[in-house]
Parts: C-alpha cells; sequence; structure tokens
C-alpha cells in the first residue's frame, strides 16, 4: 500500500511512502507568475497524483491562524481546496488530519517545542538517507519536504489505529 503525505502551500511537498521508503517526493508544482506572485501548476499535481491512484493521501488540515496574513491564509484554503478537488476527480482515498493530530504521534519522542525543528529531526531519523534537500543546490533540509514524509509516515502507521477510535471499533 503507497501513502502519499501533503504539506499544501506554495513552499509545500508532495512525498510518496510504501514500506518504509520513499518512493518520490517532489516540491508544490507551482508557476511563477510574476517576481513575487505565485500559482499552484494544477495540471502538473494532477499528473503526479495519477501515477498513484491506488493510494491513501493523507492531507494536513487548513485552518486560518492569528500570526498569517489574509492573503497567506488565502493561498492555503485555495490550496486545499484545490488539493481535495483534484483527489476527488481523480477518485483517490484522502484523510484530512489536523497538524495536532499527525504531530501528537510522530513527534512523540522528539524533544522540544518547535515544529519545524521537530519535523526536520523526525524525517531525518526515519529515513537517515534523504537529505529532504528542496532542489540540488539546497544545503539546508526543507521542513515542508520533512513534514510531507512525515505526514505519509502518519498514514502508514496511525491511520488505522486513529480510524477505529473515532468509528468506535476499538
Amino acid at each position: 500500500m503507497k501513502y502519499i503525505g501533503i504539506d499544501i502551500g506554495f513552499t509545500g511537498s508532495i512525498a510518496v511512502l510504501e514500506n518504509d521508503n520513499i518512493l518520490e517526493q517532489i516540491v508544490m508544482p507551482v508557476f511563477l507568475i510574476t517576481k513575487n506572485k505565485k500559482e499552484y501548476d494544477i495540471q502538473s499535481i494532477v499528473d503526479f497524483l495519477s501515477k498513484y491512484k491506488d493510494s491513501t493521501v493523507i492531507l494536513e488540515k487548513t485552518q486560518a491562524m492569528p500570526h498569517l496574513g489574509t492573503v497567506q491564509s488565502h493561498h492555503l484554503g485555495k490550496g486545499y481546496g484545490i488539493m481535495v478537488g483534484v483527489l476527488t476527480v481523480l477518485k483517490n482515498r484522502y484523510h484530512v488530519v489536523h497538524p495536532k493530530t499527525w504531530q501528537a504521534k510522530v513527534f512523540r519522542d522528539c524533544p522540544g517545542d518547535n515544529t519545524k525543528t521537530k519535523s526536520v529531526l523526525m524525517a531525518q531519523r526515519l529515513f537517515p538517507d534523504t537529505k529532504f534537500l528542496r532542489t540540488d543546490r539546497s544545503k539546508k533540509v526543507d521542513h515542508n519536504m520533512c513534514d510531507a514524509v512525515l505526514l505519509a509516515y502518519y498514514g502508514q502507521n496511525y491511520l488505522y489505529e486513529e480510524r477505529t477510535k473515532t468509528h468506535g471499533k476499538s
């Protein structure tokens, strides 16, 4: 069974995991409209996800947060809507998971308070052979790349456990 983790946002990522192996990972496909304006490359997203139609997708729930501006909140909501629409049209199974839900499971044994640091640390612990760099020229580990892989990892290792709890079957 393949699991896909999607970290929504223009700097997000999409990762495919099978049996604790990262099969493929891409940065979120976007177009550069102007120097400071981006749009989601929906066709590239569709093309990528079409390769994995019989996978289970873990999509991080988005919500407005006080520290985000209205434009950034709008873009996150737009990205979320695009992903749900694409997954629905492709007939992919998907589950929406609140960040605190997956992080509570995946970060359970990780010290510290900063979720970005924890994401990098846990991804490197679980997948030590992966660099999690945004580009070949990058030198710094990208927490968005780590989040996408950890969302897929959550799906592979904890989703069934959570679903049985919420449906009263445990």
